[in-house]
């Protein structure tokens, strides 16, 4: 599990990266319009290419920590196996997800690829580029997703709710006071 979350954290610090060389293109931009009158990087449509490309590099990033987003009121009171079930199953959910974006974004970049695509505006990059590694983006978020809920899977079988929960479940309130104090 740990090589799951290395890979996952260097995807998610790889678009990370982008939206700073993001911020650091729009920042050059505005400057030179400024002071010169025009732009140089056509940084709005190179950033738009790249923010998807980190979102999708982060998502897998996202389910290894348990960060999605969840509606937790009714599952709290249940009981652990019950919890452990609906977390796996939304675990699996995700997995779907994943599986069925990175298919139609290998549609989209197998199309792009064939055509020889580029952007709209006058932007030195073919548009294949940006979605294969947004589609590496997503294919990792739905392996990621299938392998927690997978090792979340055995532990259930072997009836161990607390190790399964710790993959699949909501985070506690002490979990998230102590995974954003500045010590972690």
């Amino acid at each position: 599990m740990n090589a799951i979350r290395k890979f996952a954290a260097g995807l998610a610090l790889v678009g990370g990266l982008l939206i700073v060389l993001c911020a650091f293109m729009i920042t050059i931009d505005v400057l030179t319009r400024l002071f010169v009158g025009r732009i140089y990087l056509n940084s709005f449509e190179l950033s738009r290419l790249m923010f998807a490309v980190a979102v999708g590099l982060s998502l897998g990033y996202a389910a290894v920590e348990r960060a999605h987003i969840r509606i937790d009121v009714l599952i709290q009171g249940l009981p652990a196996a019950v919890r452990t079930g609906a977390g796996i199953l939304a675990y699996i959910s995700l997995g779907l997800l994943g599986a069925y974006l990175a298919l139609r974004g290998a549609d989209l970049f197998l199309h792009s690829w064939r055509i020889n695509a580029r952007p709209v505006a006058n932007v030195p990059i073919r548009l294949w580029v940006p979605q294969g590694a947004w589609l590496v983006g997503l294919m990792s978020f739905a392996a990621i997703s299938i392998f927690v809920a997978a090792v979340a899977t055995r532990h259930a079988f072997a009836r161990r709710w607390r190790d399964a929960e710790a993959l699949v479940g909501t985070p506690s309130i002490r979990e998230e006071i102590e995974s954003s104090s500045p010590e972690r």
